[in-house]
Parts: C-alpha cells; structure tokens; sequence
C-alpha cells in the first residue's frame, strides 16, 4: 500500500529544512520517511531507498536548492520517482519544493515543467501550500502519526545536554563598549522653544519639558541659538551620578531613559552625518543602511582578534519575473545591510548594535512595502549564520570609524563619545557542538560516490 511521503534533499546542506519538514507532516498525521529522521508513523526503518520509493511512496517530495539541484544521489532519487510516475502514471507525484536562491533557469531540466511549491519565502507559508496540495491530491494519513509521535522522536534522539562539552568557550556579542562617556550631562531651560521643537542642526538632545538634555555645556548651546532663544537657566549633573541617583524632580529610572535617548539620538546624528541614509522601522527606530553610492558591491575589511576579514554590506541576487507574454526573465534584487544601535547604561556602557536588511530595485532606493520587505528578507538571508552576522557588524564599524580602531563623536566643547570597534567578549564555562554538525562532519569524512563533489570553489 502507497501510504508513505519521502523526502529527498541534499546531505547535511538541507538536513534542518528536511527535518522540520519531516516532523511537521508527522506531527499532521501523515506518515513520511527522511534519511534524517528514518521512518515517522511506521515500524520498519528501511534501508532500500529505491524500493521504499518504488513500492510505498505515495507522495515524492524533493528539497529543491542549489545543492540538491547538482548532487548526483538526489538526483538519482528523483530519477527513480519520476520513472515510477511515468510507469503508474501518477499525476503529480513529484512535487519540488524551492527552499532556497536558486534561479528558474539554472533548475534541473527534469524539474523544469513541474509545478514548485515556493518556502523560500517562508517556510511557514510553503507548508501551507504543501498542505493544501496533499489534501487536494488525497494522500492518506496514518493514526499512528501525531504530535506525541514526534515529541518521543526528539525525547529518543536529543537530550538537553547533547552537543554540550566541559570545554571553555569565548563568544562575540553585537554589544560595542562605549569606551568614553562625557563626563557632565545638562538640562538647558529653553522656554520659548515650542515643547518638541526642532532640534537646532548642529546640536544633539533630547526634550524634557521645557528642558534640553544634552552632553553640549551653556555657551554651546548659546553659540548655536543666539540671542533669540536665550537659555534660562542650566542645570548640569555628572553622568555618573545623574544614573544612579536621579536629579531633583527625575527619579533615576526616568534619568536612565533621558541618557539612554540622548545616546541614541547622538548616534543617530552621527550614523546620517557619514552619509548613511535612515530608515524608520516598524518600531519608530531609525536604521542607517549602505548603497550602491556608498560601498557599490566592494567587500569592507575588518579586524577580529588577531586576523582580518571583509564582507560585503551591499550586494544583489538574480531572480526570475514571469513576463506577461509567457516566460521569464533575469532581474537584479539588491539587498542592503543596514544598523540600528540601543544604547546600554547598565551594567556597563555600549551600543547593542541590530542588524537589519532591506531590499531595492535600483541599490539606492528602499521598497515601499514592509510586506515585500520582511518576505523577502526571510528568503534571502536564510542563509546567513552567526558569522555571517557578526562579520558584516563588525564591517560597519571599520566603516563608520574609516579604518580606525574607534569611532569619536564630538558632542559638546571638552565632551566626546568613543566608541571601541571591537565587540566585547564574554567567556561560557561550557561549549555547544550542533549535533547535527557533527554528524554531516561525520558524513564528510567518509570516502562515496559523490567524494568529490562536495568540494566547492
């Protein structure tokens, strides 16, 4: 009886997506085999793949990505699933599913006319399209296929402590010390600038009441307002103490707020003074981002430790538009890198640095529509680890701080803000190995048939 959905992907590049898959159709009560979970709802695990997939498939799905799409065991998986199709004539049988980049034109030429369920997208999204088709196409369920089933399958296989070794461990955060605060923060009594005003160009502050919090000392602020907007009164605290005590009418958690605004803005001002343009995120945020203008699609260098690296912060992937007339054609996507910093007072001083990417069509100018931006932020960057993260973090600041080992920012006659380019450390008492990881590293160190395949330029 054809009861069981297969799943064919490449090994280990797509073993997370095919496991996820894999437990997902369980948990929906469809029984399903992977090379990464065994067989889900039945007893027997098999070994013969291609008379699992002559005999007792139902349903063949094939992870399509840029490495199944060239590795020869998929797609002697696929050869043999497209053969029992054409012999039993099943409609529909195969069903790719893009799970990545990997241009229309460049697929397998077997794969080319058949219908591909998109989760490069979203996962989520293609699983309910998958979902929608199984339903359509009538494929049995399998009582023995539930929630519990797979609860069991991740008690047997993964405990709380696989892939955590005695071994010390030092991490990188995206926190970046603020290596020297101004010393002196003040609050300027301007009454007759409009609550909320506009802040004077050259000037970086925040209002509170009919107070200008700024690290700027009086003459600053009167140079730049002249005699128009005399300032009535001042009153000035060292930071240190503003933080931990307050101030007469500011409690200290409303004091923490002003410095941790008045951080944010000064980085703000400084990110638009180095010619980065700003984009407002769903939380009001402000974002500088890179461009074509700024960086084209050059790598940026950076230190880490004792090395050096470079990333790039701007760059396009190719993808293909459907053309009124029929076809398709190539078309540039270009993705920027972009950053938003949160100033930290406790327990230490820093900037928490938050990566960000957006997308446009010309690399200058963002899209409109924050839908289209996070669906395609999902595809496109689901391939990008901690290092890759991390990386382009620490590329921003060897370009903020052009080449120096950290960023100042001028804000006030005698006051700057320095900022260290390099991120600070922590150290864990215990190190994590991904289980997984260790497996495929396993898998690699083994001479087969497709050896040499694996190696990549």
């Amino acid at each position: 009886m054809r009861d069981t959905i297969f799943v064919s992907h490449a090994n280990p590049d797509d073993n997370r997506f095919t496991r996820w898959l894999a437990l997902r159709l369980a948990r929906d009560g469809y029984k399903v085999w992977s090379d990464v979970t065994g067989l889900l709802g039945g007893e027997d695990i098999w070994r013969d793949v291609e008379r699992l997939i002559r005999e007792d498939v139902v349903q063949f799905l094939y992870a399509l990505s840029r490495a199944s799409n060239q590795r020869t065991g998929t797609l002697q998986e696929l050869q043999v699933a497209l053969t029992v199709a054409r012999i039993a004539a099943f409609t529909d049988f195969v069903i790719p599913l893009k799970i990545d980049d990997l241009p229309h034109g460049e697929t397998n030429i077997q794969l080319a006319r058949l219908f591909t369920t998109p989760f490069h997208d979203g996962w989520a999204t293609g699983y309910s399209m998958l979902l929608e088709k199984l339903k359509r196409g009538g494929i049995p369920k399998n009582p023995d296929s539930s929630p519990g089933l797979v609860a069991r399958w991740w008690g047997d296989r993964l405990s709380p402590d696989d892939g955590v070794i005695e071994t010390p461990e030092e991490y990188l955060s995206n926190w970046f010390p603020i290596t020297k605060m101004p010393h002196l923060i003040h609050l300027h009594e301007l009454p007759g600038l409009p609550l909320g005003g506009a802040m004077p160009a050259r000037l970086v502050g925040v209002w509170h009441g009919p107070y200008l919090v700024s690290f700027a000392p009086p003459q600053d602020m009167a140079a730049e307002l002249g005699d128009s907007l005399p300032i009535r009164s001042t009153r000035t605290w060292p930071v240190a103490t503003f933080l931990e005590k307050g101030a007469s009418g500011i409690p200290r958690r409303q004091a923490r707020d002003l410095v941790y605004r008045v951080l944010r803005t000064t980085w703000e001002r400084f990110v638009e003074s180095r010619g980065l343009p700003v984009y407002e995120m769903a939380n009001k945020a402000l974002c500088g981002y890179f461009t074509m203008k700024l960086v084209k699609e050059d790598r940026v260098s950076f230190k880490i430790g004792g090395g050096s690296g470079s990333r790039q912060l701007v760059g396009h992937r190719t993808r293909s538009r459907r053309l009124p007339a029929g076809g398709f054609e190539p078309v540039k996507q270009y993705w920027h890198f972009g950053v938003e910093a949160r100033p930290l007072v406790y327990p230490r001083f820093a900037y928490a640095l938050h990566a960000h990417v957006l997308f446009s069509d010309d690399g200058l100018n963002i899209w409109q529509s924050k839908t289209a931006l996070h669906r395609t932020r999902r595809s496109a960057c689901s391939d990008w680890w901690n290092d890759d993260w991390r990386d382009r973090l620490l590329a921003t600041m060897a370009w903020l701080a052009s080449g120096n080992s950290s960023i100042t920012i001028e804000v006030g006659t005698g006051a700057a803000l320095e900022i260290g380019c390099d991120s600070i450390r922590f150290q864990s008492p215990v190190s994590y190995v991904d289980p997984d990881e260790s497996v495929a590293n396993e898998e690699e160190s083994r001479p087969g048939e497709d050896a040499d395949e694996e190696v990549e330029e």
